[in-house]
């Protein structure tokens, strides 16, 4: 199981150990990303700019290669609506006094059984119109989540540092229900904290940072891809093994293994290996737990040639890194790397934001992995214990049919969605608390204010630990089965034991 880190071990910074400043711009960003998602103005005004995406609702997984690429509608920001979050920017806790209702529409993926495509259960796209509350009923049918498209080639852009609030392009409630949906079963402040580690704790910045990555979430249909599992991804990708999850670090880190020798780019397109990447970060996520928020990765170069190399998808992976998923990468151990990788990474080196680069550690033998990894949770064939072979194991008939099973998806999306609203209302409480407590002067106050302030946090908490149990409840119907389920490695949504896939000499493969 997933090894805990100690309190003494939580590095500042990280939930468990923030200073009274940091706290002070963890509530100051919730502020600000509870007003985005209450924003009907902008919610309006996006619906009057852009146009809505196709109904996806009937489409059928197929399996093999797939074109699940987005295509993104690009609209004009509306001035007043980019002016409004100015200066809700300016005043963060003017909406405390709101109180959030619970949404009568289940957040759930509309799924149909249109089939069978060779033995595997046919499951619709996840791409499905968010759950609106009665304000928003009149402009339901336009609200698209059609996102702005970003310059790859521009460095800066993937953070869209311009000094303008430039945020106001998708619906509010599209964004809300794009946020938790990240969330899972983290800790939702620790999503906020790594968006605030990575802009260095500027908080109009984090808040900028984090919208885009929403807006970057949908754009790239994360859900769907999600949703359609395997099914909906390159079958040579998956047969190769290119790249597969094995064990974790000494830090309880899950590490990802690649096999650059295994890479060909004219075997697959850049969407399919996006798509892949997609797939392979959110099944990581499966392998974190308290006190642990990162993944380890091994780039093994044996037998690297040019062949092998792929600039366009290692610009896409340190985008990825950097924008959108800030703050998940523990450690990279790039493992034997030739003479010809060097002027590689001359040209790849400057790409790399100082902190991800700081992360990066070339192993020279195999004895170097020992202060990293276990010689238990690696593969023998890197120095480790591990006789652990890759063979996969794909989809089986019928694994996914439970997602067809309307009553209990309905069941469970509403427990989900009632339980993001008792989380929204008890942060709203633990702001204004807050809020009251340093405004106060009166030092006859400060114990009951503290007390006060303490009971908003207590049922904060409680509120999140509900909120996890109904998204285990939900996720077996919004997440295909995966590789790690069959070898017996996952169990449940975040409960696992790596040991299917750990054998040693001597003992049988499970895996």
């Amino acid at each position: 199981m997933t090894e805990v880190q100690s309190a003494a071990a939580v590095p500042e910074g990280f939930l468990g150990n923030l200073t009274p400043e940091h706290e002070c711009k963890l509530r100051e960003l919730w502020a600000l990303l509870l007003e985005r998602f209450e924003d009907d103005e902008v919610a309006r005004a996006e619906a009057a700019v852009n146009t809505t995406t196709a109904d996806l609702d009937n489409l059928t997984v197929q399996e093999g290669p797939t074109d699940s690429a987005a295509s993104p509608t690009t609209s004009a920001t509306s001035d007043k609506s980019t002016d409004k979050l100015k200066k809700s920017a300016k005043k963060p806790l003017s909406f405390l006094k709101k109180s959030k209702k619970s949404k009568s529409t289940a957040a759930i993926p509309a799924l149909s059984q249109a089939g069978k495509q060779d033995g595997q259960q046919a499951v619709a796209d996840t791409a499905s119109e968010p759950a609106n509350s009665p304000k928003d009923a009149a402009d339901d049918d336009a609200i698209s989540t059609t996102t702005s498209t970003n310059n790859n080639n521009d460095k800066e852009d993937k953070y869209t540092e311009s000094g303008e609030v430039d945020v106001a392009l998708t619906a509010a409630e599209t964004l809300r229900q794009a946020f938790w949906k990240v969330v899972q079963v983290d800790n939702p402040d620790s999503i906020l904290l790594r968006f605030l580690r990575a802009r260095k704790w500027d908080v109009a910045k984090a808040f900028e940072m984090g919208i885009h990555a929403l807006e970057w979430r949908l754009e790239a249909k994360v859900d769907q891809v999600v949703a359609r599992g395997e099914a909906g991804l390159h079958e040579g990708v998956l047969k190769k093994g290119i790249s597969f999850l094995h064990g974790q670090d000494k830090r309880g880190r899950p590490v990802i293994v690649i096999r650059v020798k295994l890479h060909r780019k004219e075997d697959q397109t850049l969407e399919q290996l996006t798509d892949f990447l997609i797939w392979t970060i959110e099944t990581a996520r499966l392998f974190l737990g308290p006190g642990v928020e990162t993944a380890t990765a091994i780039f093994d170069l044996t037998d690297f040639t040019m062949a092998n190399m792929d600039f366009a998808f290692i610009k896409l992976l340190i985008r990825y890194l950097e924008a959108y998923y800030p703050e998940s990468l523990g450690t990279l151990l790039i493992y034997n790397a030739p003479w010809i990788f060097g002027s590689i990474w001359r040209m790849i080196s400057p790409l790399l934001d100082p902190v991800v680069a700081s992360k990066i550690n070339f192993i020279r033998s195999q004895e170097d992995f020992a202060e990293f990894i276990d010689a238990a949770n690696m593969v023998d064939w890197l120095g480790g214990e591990s006789r652990f072979q890759y063979e996969y194991v794909g989809p089986q008939a019928d694994e996914n049919a439970h997602m067809l099973d309307t009553a209990q998806r309905t069941q469970a999306a509403e427990r989900y969605n009632q339980s993001m609203v008792n989380v929204e209302n008890a942060t709203l409480k633990w702001l204004a608390a807050h809020k009251v407590l340093d405004a106060n002067t009166d030092e006859s106050k400060a114990s009951a204010l503290k007390e006060e302030a303490q009971a908003a946090d207590q049922q904060r908490q409680a509120t999140q630990t509900e909120h996890k149990a109904a998204v285990k409840a939900l996720d077996p119907f919004v997440r295909a089965r995966t590789f790690y389920h069959r070898v017996g490695v996952v169990q449940d949504f975040s409960q696992f034991d790596w040991k299917p896939m750990l054998c040693k000499s001597g003992e049988s493969q499970q895996a």
